[in-house]
């Protein structure tokens, strides 16, 4: 996994590709220290400067790392608090990997897993969700598009994910939520990929999630289920596309059945 790839691809500076370095040696450190100190889920952290010290790190690149942490769903950063084990669950999943092979697998493996789950999970949604909630997913995808057309990888990020916690929350299902978290890797090549897409690629992701949107609209379960296998192959087909990665065989064999 690298989480600084944003800033090597969009940044310039060689300082900026060694502070992702630090960066992503400290997040490797942070986890192993996990593992391995007593700390129960929920409990707070040594405070910054003491983690800084025993670390071997500037309190600056302690954030950030921590801040990554926080989005794999890993720590909870609580202003003027400190940092909180929110959940050991993803530990390994964050581990960040210089080797492109295995990290492309790992995305590959992700989006194999979400295109089969994800399905299941807007089925299910579709039959619970109210209008007002409609009304909120309608402005993500919004957002979304937005974006897209800024070309900024940490909004695309955030607000794709948004997306599909807004779905997960309308399932009321926590087991699902939880899985949810598993898929952060595949968020991060996704928002990648989005922020180089040309202007007819970027068209064809929002028809797909309008027609998700509608099917959902519509409160047809199966048509939206079937347009969220449809908009996840499209992702998939465009991740491989402009960054190398193979789409999984099982996921092609399903997108030809579909």
């Amino acid at each position: 996994m690298h989480l600084c790839n944003s800033e090597i691809n969009f940044g310039n500076s060689n300082t900026q590709i060694m502070c992702a370095k630090k960066e992503d040696r400290l997040i490797n450190e942070l986890i192993s220290y996990l593992k391995r100190a007593e700390i129960e889920e929920g409990e707070r952290l040594p405070s910054e400067r003491e983690m800084a010290a025993m670390l071997g790190a500037s309190r600056n690149t302690l954030r950030n790392a921590a801040k990554a942490l926080q989005a794999f769903g890993v720590l909870e950063v609580k202003a003027g608090s400190g940092y909180y084990l929110k959940s050991k669950l993803n530990l390994d999943d964050c581990i960040i990997s210089n080797n492109k092979e295995t990290e492309d697998q790992r995305i590959a493996d992700q989006l194999e897993a979400f295109y089969h789950i994800e399905s299941m999970l807007v089925s299910l949604a579709t039959d619970k969700i109210n209008e007002n909630e409609i009304k909120i997913l309608e402005e993500k995808i919004v957002e979304l598009s937005h974006a897209i057309l800024e070309s900024q990888p940490q909004k695309i990020i955030k607000t794709h994910r948004n997306i599909y916690q807004q779905i997960t929350l309308v399932s009321g299902n926590k087991t699902l939520m939880q899985i949810l978290e598993k898929f952060e890797l595949m968020f991060h090549a996704v928002a990648l990929m989005l922020s180089k897409v040309s202007l007819e690629e970027r068209n064809d992701i929002f028809a797909a999630h309008v027609n998700l949107l509608n099917a959902i609209k519509n409160k047809d379960p199966k048509q939206a289920g079937n347009n969220t296998r449809k908009l996840i192959y499209l992702l998939a087909q465009l991740i491989s596309r402009h960054q190398g990665i193979k789409i999984p065989d099982s996921l092609l064999n399903s997108a030809d059945n579909s």
